[in-house]
């Protein structure tokens, strides 16, 4: 489902973007309902952790053909799924301050470097100011860096999730994402990224995150995630 030139931007920058993956109005629907939810279950608007166990469309995501499709063939082979995260960063609400420390993903689950991938849905347009992304193009290339623990979740005002990288190579520039509705974004697991505050008074940059590995890899469940393989056939 994707090209030679996509693989090849991918295999160097450690990130792709794949434009209009999923419909405009399939992103409102889900929308629609995950904020139905925390409005009646997470005041706060903060994570959705395992969206999947508690909102089940979210694996009508999680299952997509052309998603997992393109999944396998970056990570060249079957994927199961790990881990679902509807994040809003909704203005005026605790997570709108998070601003996630430069991190890799595979700090968390410690699995073989080439073995893990995020595949994330962007369910609106991520605006300036908003709390949008970044990345350190080419950063997969290394191993584990050393890294200062953080939780991820439940944090008190004034912290900053994320496993800080403690110092980013200098070769490695910094790049803030400008990511459309209903776009596919792929992380390595071992990219440097991160994200902003949302500084805005009436916006948000929801996205659905997403987390598959190749079938059969060794991982950490992770202390609130608890991850489990889910078979992305049925």
């Amino acid at each position: 489902m994707i090209s030679k030139n996509q693989i090849d931007f991918f295999n160097k920058n450690g990130y792709l973007i794949v434009e209009n993956v999923i419909d405009d109005s399939v992103c409102d629907k889900f929308l629609k309902i995950c904020k139905n939810y925390s409005e009646n279950n997470n005041e706060n608007f903060t994570e959705i952790l395992q969206a999947h166990v508690k909102i089940p469309e979210t694996l009508n995501f999680l299952k997509n053909s052309q998603i997992v499709d393109t999944i396998q063939t970056l990570l060249k082979g079957e994927a199961v799924g790990l881990q679902t995260v509807c994040s809003f960063k909704k203005y005026n609400t605790i997570s709108a301050e998070y601003a996630w420390n430069p991190h890799q993903d595979n700090s968390y689950m410690q699995s073989e470097k080439n073995s893990y991938i995020s595949g994330d849905v962007i369910l609106d347009d991520h605006l300036e100011g908003t709390g949008r992304l970044y990345v350190y193009p080419g950063s997969h290339e290394e191993d584990l860096l050393p890294f200062e623990e953080n939780r991820s979740f439940d944090l008190k005002k004034g912290e900053n999730p994320g496993n800080r990288v403690i110092h980013i190579p200098e070769k490695y520039k910094k790049v803030e994402l400008n990511l459309k509705k209903g776009s596919l974004l792929i992380f390595h697991s071992h990219l440097i990224h991160g994200s902003t505050k949302n500084i805005t008074k009436d916006k948000w940059r929801p996205i659905l995150l997403m987390a598959y590995a190749l079938k059969g890899i060794d991982f950490r469940q992770g202390r609130s995630a608890k991850r489990m393989p889910i078979d992305l056939q049925n």
